[in-house]
């Protein structure tokens, strides 16, 4: 039986007390791996997953779905670490599943948010998550990822070699594991073709220089970057590596412009510049009054999302 296949029994088996209807489970982890390969992060030598799933869901999902959301959640998080392994990408931690609710959703339809988001703050979500549904906050989460996300050197000053998850079954009960990472040989035996990623648009001619190799740097202390709207006289400063920016509640930053996407764009830090990422809007995204896929960022360059101006500033 094929990855996907069991996948699919086993979250069956989940949601049976819930009845049929609503949100199924495979088609959430479907769009969360192509989100996993959208918004993957590449570095020096590896291509990184992002860490932190937001699933939205309208108000009556969640009133059918919520008491199932640790078990769906659970193997959501299985089936991405597999698909990952499949497709060479690293996860700095553990990745976490997560349901909130949009009231802006109607039933049967949801969006999925990736986010490469640091591992103490995932560490911190993931408690919170487990607070609130009841669960004992002292459950060792993944005990052999720990530390898996950056080899170490050994004794001799060489790093050790990377990461090989430990042999068990990925379907045990959701209480006596989470999101356990797969052996990639397991994968690759019947595996079932999957959904391909949707093509990205063909980039305009300002995305020639756009490549950019992105690593674990952090934006300085102090630094004044930001986005200045033109129409609210508001400054949205550039406090992490990556900022989010669309309508959606779950985005740094968030404008009310029904001309955004949910999700519309990013603004990317790697150390050295900053560049802006559409993120596959409806819309698109425009630099200077052209439209572009992903482009270097330089002071008083004009970002336009919707019929929202916003001019990136550095001092």
């Amino acid at each position: 039986m094929g990855l996907f296949s069991r996948f699919e029994d086993k979250a069956e088996d989940v949601i049976e007390g819930a009845g049929r209807g609503g949100i199924e489970p495979v088609k959430l982890a479907k769009r969360a791996a192509k989100e996993m390969q959208r918004e993957k992060m590449i570095g020096v030598g590896h291509e990184y997953a992002p860490t932190l799933f937001n699933v939205l869901v309208s108000p009556e999902d969640d009133r059918k779905m919520g008491g199932y959301y640790p078990s769906i959640a659970g193997e959501i998080e299985t089936y991405l670490v597999s698909k990952a392994s499949q497709g060479n990408l690293i996860f700095d931690c553990p990745p976490l599943v997560r349901f909130i609710v949009d009231e802006g959703l109607r039933k049967g339809k949801f969006d999925i948010i990736a986010e490469n988001v640091s591992p103490a703050i995932i560490e911190e979500l993931r408690q919170e998550e487990m607070e609130h549904y009841g669960l004992d906050s002292r459950i060792d989460v993944n005990p052999a990822l720990r530390h898996s996300t950056s080899p170490a050197p050994d004794d001799h000053g060489e790093p050790e070699p990377p990461f090989e998850a430990a042999e068990f079954d990925p379907f045990l009960p959701a209480d006596m594991q989470s999101a356990h990472y797969i052996p990639e040989d397991a994968l690759q035996q019947d595996a079932e073709p999957e959904e391909e990623p949707e093509p990205e648009p063909e980039p305009a001619s300002q995305d020639a220089e756009a490549t950019v190799l992105f690593s674990h740097a952090t934006v300085p202390s102090g630094s004044r970057v930001c986005l200045y709207d033109y129409e609210t006289d508001r400054r949205y400063p550039l406090k992490g590596m990556l900022v989010s920016l669309g309508r959606g509640t779950a985005n740094d930053i968030r404008v009310n412009d029904p001309g955004m996407s949910r999700r519309h764009a990013e603004l990317l830090w790697n150390g050295e510049l900053w560049m802006v990422r559409d993120c596959g809007s409806t819309n698109g995204t425009y630099l200077n009054g052209e439209p572009v896929t992903q482009h270097i960022l330089i002071d008083g360059d004009v970002i336009e999302c919707g019929t929202t101006r916003l001019e990136f500033r550095e001092g």
